[in-house]
């Protein structure tokens, strides 16, 4: 099972990061959160110049993890990848947006404002804010 494909000490590992004990001091924790937001064609940069900049995408998605604090909430997406060199450029250039519809569907379900995205390096330990 993918339950038994996890190395525990990657997981424990989070928990003791500073992200992770920031994730166990929240009242409210959401996990494996499911959405559906809709984006425009001409915010995907799809047919800029063409009738269907005016269409929208449906777009679906699951949240790996989001937590609330005092002053708004925290998006985590936990990554696996191996990266080699350049972490931080690699994972902004691969994961920016992604992370920013995360936050448009979180304060569109919660009403509360995003302030924070991270993508947590599972391998490494690293945490990288967006």
């Amino acid at each position: 099972t993918q339950a038994e494909s996890v190395d525990l000490s990657l997981v424990s590992g989070f928990f003791n990061s500073e992200l992770g004990k920031r994730m166990l001091g929240s009242s409210n924790i959401l996990r494996e959160v499911p959405f559906n937001i809709e984006i425009s064609c001409e915010e995907l940069g799809m047919a800029r110049t063409s009738p269907a900049k005016d269409e929208k995408v449906l777009v679906q998605g699951v949240i790996d993890c989001c937590f609330e604090e005092a002053d708004g909430m925290v998006v985590v997406d936990y990554k696996t990848d191996y990266i080699s060199s350049d972490r931080e450029a690699t994972v902004r250039k691969r994961y920016s947006i992604q992370m920013e519809y995360y936050a448009k569907a979180l304060e569109s379900l919660t009403g509360r404002k995003v302030k924070e995205k991270c993508i947590y390096l599972l391998r490494t330990g690293e945490t990288i804010k967006l």
